[in-house]
């Protein structure tokens, strides 16, 4: 094995081993299961995705620190410099913004209704009556309002799954 791969494997274990210490750290759904409205249910992608941008990000501003301390000592053009910051920079922010979306896709649900988070706007919220079809594959869950539009997808990887799935069975057979 040459160092490049070596190193290429090594630096992906460092940074899926970063993200399990994130993801033991501050994970296991803490935050949202303590923003559930009460009487409702959580929906929710495992934060593990979540950290492992937050990781992703946190990577690139240390490589972005590291090339930055690497270039001043090197005695580089200071546009270069500004170049290599920035792109680090911009690149470290896409992947928290991505770590935010993530958390924010969670959904709320009871018998009534269902709330839809999305990034940076107000909740998609939704009542059961307003479902107009709902299709129950093997792996996901995908509920349709009466004009056609998809408004919701769960996926059997995602906390609270298995409840989501008995409600909308119930809840669409007991609507037709």
């Amino acid at each position: 094995m040459d160092n490049s791969r070596f190193y290429r494997i090594l630096m992906v274990g460092v940074m899926f081993f970063f993200s399990y210490v994130l993801y033991f750290l501050f994970g296991r759904n803490k935050r949202e299961q303590s923003s559930v409205p009460a009487g409702m249910q959580l929906l929710a992608l495992t934060p593990l995705l979540r950290y492992l941008m937050y990781g992703m990000g946190m990577l690139f501003l240390v490589f972005g620190g590291v090339m930055s301390i690497g270039m001043v000592s090197a005695g580089v053009e200071p546009v270069l410099f500004l170049l290599v910051a920035g792109m680090c920079a911009v690149t470290a922010g896409m992947f928290f913004v991505l770590g935010y979306a993530f958390y924010s896709r969670h959904v709320f649900f009871d018998k009534e209704k269902i709330m839809v988070g999305r990034p940076f706007r107000q909740p998609d919220i939704l009542t059961w009556e307003e479902v107009g079809r709902a299709d129950f594959k093997k792996a996901r869950v995908l509920l349709y309002d009466k004009k056609g539009k998809r408004r919701l997808e769960a996926s059997a990887g995602m906390i609270g799954y298995e409840s989501f799935r008995e409600l909308a069975e119930r809840e669409t057979q007991r609507i037709r």
